[in-house]
């Protein structure tokens, strides 16, 4: 455990080619800033936690996800015929998936390079950010049809179930057994 107190540096870099005197001609400044922390990585120290957390949940939403895919091919297979509720859930966690695997990746080349993916042709910061915002977005239209009356069992399966099931209870007054 780290018993020194954490320090915080700000830095404050200005042009002086915007003020009212002439400050032209002067001889062009390179400087190439880096900071980073004592894990020695670019990712600020009260984030250093977000990249095993989004590793670790990518792994363990992933196999859940295949699960789900088990599961969904499993009802199609035995009724030939699958939900769109169901759809559109796998949909909409296939998206949040995605978005945590691009955010992860985001975050391993920021630890690295201090800039991430966010500014290159590879942008999967951007495509982390949609594809959640989208996942969202199809989950809280499932809630809404729900509550507006979308039904996820149609009425032949709720009859047929009921009727199965009191076609297997033993008749009032017999001795079961």
């Amino acid at each position: 455990m780290n018993d020194q107190k954490s320090q915080i540096f700000y830095l404050y870099v200005t042009d002086c080619a915007l003020e009212w005197y002439n400050a032209k001609g002067l001889p062009p400044l390179m400087y190439d800033l880096e900071i980073v922390t004592e894990q020695h990585g670019h990712l600020p120290s009260d984030e250093w936690g977000l990249l095993t957390f989004n590793l670790l949940t990518s792994i363990v939403l992933g196999a859940l996800f295949f699960v789900l895919l088990g599961k969904s091919a499993d009802a199609y297979r035995k009724q030939k015929q699958i939900h769109a509720f169901v759809l559109v859930v796998v949909a909409a966690y296939a998206l949040q998936l995605l978005s945590l695997v691009c955010e992860t990746l985001h975050l391993v080349v920021y630890n690295y390079s201090g800039k991430g993916l966010r500014h290159t042709f590879f942008a999967l910061d951007f495509v982390s950010e949609v594809s959640q915002g989208a996942s969202e977005h199809l989950v809280s239209l499932l809630l809404i049809f729900l509550a507006c009356g979308w039904t996820t069992v149609s009425l032949n399966e709720v009859v047929r179930q009921v009727t199965d099931a009191a076609a297997k209870a033993p008749a009032p007054g017999s001795r079961g057994g």
